[in-house]
């Protein structure tokens, strides 16, 4: 990586403090994935593209991909900084074919690329456009707006552009604070120093900035929400639980832990797949532990009711600890069901009214699906439930958010809000809120919306 380095003075900027760490750290060859996270305004974005135009100097006709969320942002955003801060004049390619303003290509006196990309999640949620995508290295921009499928199809993807010589496969990534697989993945092994070796993260901090202005700070900090600024500006990554997450992540951490218990006794909670690709999904708890996931493609409802069926036998579940989401298809399934003898079935429906209040406060629940949701979060909370570590289950709980309306009543974000957040229904959630209902009916049984068939 030698000739690497003696080139790094031609970089079209002269880097500052935490910027030359984490190019020292990409130049350094002992990393394929590294991550500048942290503060707004804090370099990560430049210095990125930055290293990958001294990437193209040093390695003639090598490729390299910067994918965003979306075309608009890469062209408001990404672009104009690529060409004011990152990339001299006198590299750009003579002519037309320098810069390539309808498929977003950028290439070098030297024959190298650079293809600014769209993620496309939304059209694209299986990354069909980058199968058989062949570059050195990627560079995930803002990896807090994208998929962690994005970053699974970087790692297939990098080092498929054959030159000689050839340059490090190499996926970059920045971005702000956040709760998604970035955090996941990158930022909580960072904290607990369990990052793979081959993988580095450099957290930014505005003020090693030198070029952001006392000015500019203040106006920060009078004008953004507390919890903003101690997110973006900060570096707090635990305001990203802010006050409307109704689980923060770090429950969610703390009941990964098998807990000890010495009932066995087991509750079924059923999502049944309603519209299009949604699967049935069924959570089995033991105890007061997650145990397991049943899981089947859309199914009709005399599917579903066998697939129910054949679990309650198998685990010798009693017919009055099973609880089944009641509206639409899933009222079906319990009359089938109900049909073949299995009396005292909870029929869960999450629109009728409830009376329940938040203890200590004059907050209600606004419905039945908000009083499980909260029953489930508390839960968690107080680590009175266990073994949660399903990685759908926990992402769809730290993406549960709720609000406190005028007329004082908590409401859970709608399934639809959920789904255009996760890109996904929130389906194991659901299924486990069923099954924590079943071991709280003792609890929940007198309220309106829980009824035993």
């Amino acid at each position: 990586m030698n000739d690497i380095k003696q080139k790094e003075t031609e970089v079209f900027f002269q880097e500052f403090e935490d910027q030359k760490e984490f190019a020292e750290a990409v130049l350094s060859g002992k990393y394929k994935n590294l991550m500048f996270a942290g503060d707004i305004r804090s370099g990560k974005t430049i210095i990125i593209l930055a290293l990958l135009i001294l990437l193209c100097k040093v390695y003639a006709g090598s490729k390299w991909c910067v994918v965003r969320e979306s075309i608009p942002k890469l062209k408001k955003n990404t672009i104009p900084t690529f060409f004011k801060y990152c990339c001299p004049p006198n590299y750009v390619k003579p002519g037309r074919s320098g810069w390539n303003k309808s498929d977003l290509i950028f290439t070098g006196r030297n024959n190298s690329q650079i293809l600014f990309v769209s993620e496309n999640f939304d059209n694209d949620p299986e990354l069909q456009a980058f199968l058989g995508f062949e570059a050195n290295g990627f560079f995930l921009n803002q990896s807090d707006e994208l998929q962690r499928e994005m970053f699974n199809m970087s790692v297939m993807r990098r080092g498929q552009w054959r030159i000689d010589p050839m340059p490090p496969a190499l996926t970059l990534m920045d971005c702000n604070p956040t709760n998604n697989w970035s955090k996941s993945d990158f930022y909580d092994p960072f904290m607990s120093g369990s990052l793979p070796d081959d993988t580095y993260l450099k957290l930014a901090n505005m003020t090693k900035n030198p070029y952001i202005t006392d000015e500019y700070k203040a106006d920060l900090k009078r004008t953004l929400p507390k919890e903003l600024y101690e997110r973006f500006c900060n570096n707090n990554w635990d305001m990203v639980d802010a006050i409307f997450q109704l689980t923060s992540w770090e429950a969610i951490r703390n009941c990964k832990e098998k807990l000890d218990c010495a009932s066995k006794e087991k509750f079924l909670g059923c999502d049944i797949g309603r519209d299009g690709p949604d699967p049935t999904k069924l959570w089995l708890i033991e105890g007061d532990n997650f145990v397991r996931k049943y899981e089947r493609a859309k199914t009709k409802i005399t599917e579903a009711a066998d697939m129910i069926e054949q679990v309650i036998i198998e685990e010798r579940i009693d017919p009055s600890n099973v609880c089944i989401d009641g509206v639409g298809l899933g009222g079906g399934v319990i009359d089938i069901l109900v049909d073949k003898g299995y009396d005292g079935i909870i029929e869960f429906i999450g629109g009728a009214a409830c009376d329940e209040e938040i203890p200590e406060t004059h907050i209600q629940f606004a419905n039945a699906r908000s009083f499980s949701n909260w029953l489930l979060s508390q839960q968690l909370k107080d680590k009175k439930i266990g073994n949660f570590t399903d990685a759908k289950l926990t992402s769809d709980a730290g993406a549960i958010k709720y609000e406190i309306k005028s007329d004082k009543k908590l409401y859970i974000m709608s399934k639809e809000e959920i789904k255009k957040k996760l890109k996904r229904s929130p389906d194991d959630w659901d299924a486990a809120c069923y099954a924590n209902w079943a071991r709280m009916k003792d609890y929940v049984e007198p309220l309106p919306g829980v009824s035993s068939v």
